[in-house]
């Protein structure tokens, strides 16, 4: 009995071995149709996923656009992770992959195509939380109102607490918190920065 596995015959009645060897071949096939430079323009459905290897990031397509998925590897011991927020009006809190690994965590970028008008009533506030922790990773929790973001720039702010040593396993979370009626973010994405402990 032969069946078609990702475009690749493997015949069942084969020996195990053979068997396995027709399985890894429809693994490699499946893994090229999903991965390659750029992202594909045809046959696109909802939710599918590939992974750009020119970006090094994977990406989903919602219907309409390709969003990131992180994370992104730098080296061997840098990574970025990537949350694609879209439009960004209204607080809003987004969860971080769970690390494997101990990391240390250098730095946050909010990166959108709209620049903010901000002040004292009217701005856009950030936190990350080490919730499994409960420990936030800026002592003070930086603001749009004096330091704007500027469109197409990454607006970077260093984490400056409890962020040397998180352990794996940890819960992570970023809010972005809007007082008043703070500038619409379109387009909007985050990137943390950090490290893997012992690298």
């Amino acid at each position: 009995m032969t069946r078609e596995l990702s475009g690749v015959p493997v015949d069942l009645n084969n020996s195990g071995s053979q068997i396995l060897e027709g399985l890894s071949q429809a693994i490699v096939s499946l893994m090229t149709q999903v991965s390659g430079a750029g992202v594909p323009s045809a046959n696109l459905q909802i939710g599918l996923r590939v992974m750009d290897t020119t970006e090094k990031v994977y990406k989903v397509w919602d219907g309409a656009d390709w969003r990131i998925e992180g994370p992104r590897h730098v080296d061997a011991s840098s990574f970025e992770w990537i949350v694609d927020l879209g439009a960004l009006s209204g607080t809003t809190t987004k969860w971080l992959p769970v690390p494997r690994t101990g990391v240390y965590i250098e730095s946050f970028a909010l990166i959108s195509d709209t620049s903010t008008t901000s002040d004292g009533s009217n701005k856009w506030t950030v936190q990350l939380t080490n919730v499994s922790a409960t420990e936030n990773l800026f002592a003070t929790a930086p603001t749009t109102n004096g330091s704007e973001i500027t469109a197409n720039t990454a607006w970077i702010q260093t984490c400056d607490q409890n962020n040397n040593d998180i352990a794996a396993g940890s819960a992570l979370k970023v809010v972005l918190t809007e007082t008043g009626s703070a500038t619409t973010l379109a387009n909007a994405a985050i990137v943390i920065r950090g490290r893997r402990l012992g690298a």
